[in-house]
């Protein structure tokens, strides 16, 4: 790995511990998102799996942060998060805990999020919303003395982000996947996909030496 790409991904990996996220625009994710949408692309199929691998595992600004976390790790969860009002953690808070899962998502052109960085570093109160995720009352943010970072994707973009910082997303539209260690992927219900002959390749071309797929295959294979 060259000098400056080590330095980039500490850089990275240093915001991540520190804020709970990170942040960057990318127009050709953006256009490429737009595209996937545009045509109806789901991600349960060897088209999505393998805009998975190009855009998120093969990405250089990605895949070394995720491995400078984990010796060994897996996707496990994959879902489209929309706007909704709230702020919203998807980890019930553990301050004490290492990092044992990010999430990867990929903002659609005009998104806008607000990110309460170091939040992930306070216990904090939550009931569990309609949309699955963990809300949080925002007068305990503010009562920490904390403020949110707005981050407008007018053509895309991504973000890596520790799963118990809080988060609002107020327009647009993030795909989102979630790494984790073995022990806590374990736990996850694995992923349904159809067990077609080119899913089952793809997800072959996916995994390596240090990071697997928490799938289940469903139906009948094509002949």
């Amino acid at each position: 790995m060259a000098s400056s790409q080590l330095s980039s991904t500490e850089s990275t990996r240093n915001s991540i511990l520190e804020n709970g996220f990170f942040f960057d625009h990318d127009a050709i994710l953006g256009q490429l998102i737009e595209e996937m949408d545009k045509d109806s692309i789901p991600f349960a199929s060897a088209g999505g799996l393998q805009f998975c691998k190009l855009n998120v595992l093969d990405n250089p600004r990605i895949r070394p942060v995720l491995e400078s976390f984990f010796e060994w790790f897996a996707l496990g969860l994959y879902r489209s998060i929309g706007a909704s009002p709230g702020d919203y953690n998807f980890r019930r808070s553990d301050p004490e805990a290492k990092v044992e899962v990010l999430l990867v998502q990929l903002w659609s052109n005009g998104s806008r999020a607000s990110f309460w960085g170091g939040s992930h570093r306070h216990q904090l109160p939550c009931v569990k919303g309609e949309n699955n995720l963990w809300r949080v009352p925002r007068v305990s943010l503010k009562h920490l003395g904390l403020t949110p970072s707005e981050v407008t994707f007018e053509q895309g973009g991504f973000t890596i982000l520790d799963p118990r910082i809080a988060v609002e997303v107020t327009q647009g539209t993030a795909t989102t996947f979630a790494f984790g260690t073995k022990e806590v992927v374990s736990t996850w219900n694995p992923m349904r996909l159809p067990k077609l002959q080119d899913v089952e390749e793809t997800v072959g071309r996916m995994e390596s030496i240090n990071f697997g797929m928490n799938v289940a295959y469903v139906g009948r294979k094509e002949t």
